[in-house]
């Protein structure tokens, strides 16, 4: 497989993952605009939710404008596969940082939105407390494996680019 073969096909990749995540986070912005019609203006629950509305659509646009970019960059011609090492490189540094822009004020806005209520609630909030820093643990791990796998893109690329 060609350089250009194989960068449309990372490129394709993208793109179906960014469908995916797309129909998964249009599901969580559904389920938190009804969830908020139910809640009281002005509680902590309130503006737990109003916080995970602004960065699940923050999240979305970013995901789309670096879609875009990737689909934007692969109609240009480049000077090489030294470009697209490049960018995977780059890829690969964002996505090992990306939880901590975005899964922070994500998870605040869930702590908040699952805050007690109640003297008696207490246990139960641990309990989705727990859950939620368990997901939050997952998804790092998973931007991880992601980034191991466009370093590994950008090592092909390297190889490919040495033996011609």
């Amino acid at each position: 497989m060609n350089d250009r073969q194989q960068v449309e096909k990372i490129v394709a990749g993208a793109v179906y993952r960014a469908i995916l995540e797309s129909i998964a986070a249009s599901l969580v912005l559904l389920t938190f605009s009804c969830i908020l019609s139910h809640i009281s203006t002005g509680t902590i629950q309130y503006y737990g939710c109003i916080l995970s509305l602004a960065t699940v659509g923050f999240i979305l646009g970013v995901l789309w404008s670096f879609i875009l970019c990737y689909r934007f960059f692969r109609s240009h011609v480049t000077s090489g596969p030294s470009f697209w090492r490049e960018a995977f490189i780059l890829h690969a540094r964002l996505l090992r940082f990306l939880p901590f822009w975005y899964l922070i004020p994500a998870c605040c806005g869930v702590m908040l939105f699952i805050s007690p209520q109640g003297d008696a609630q207490y246990l139960s909030y641990v309990t989705q407390l727990v859950i939620v820093l368990w997901l939050a643990g997952g998804i790092v791990w998973l931007n991880r494996f992601s980034a191991y796998g466009a370093d590994d893109y950008a090592r092909e690329i390297l190889l490919s680019d040495k033996t011609h």
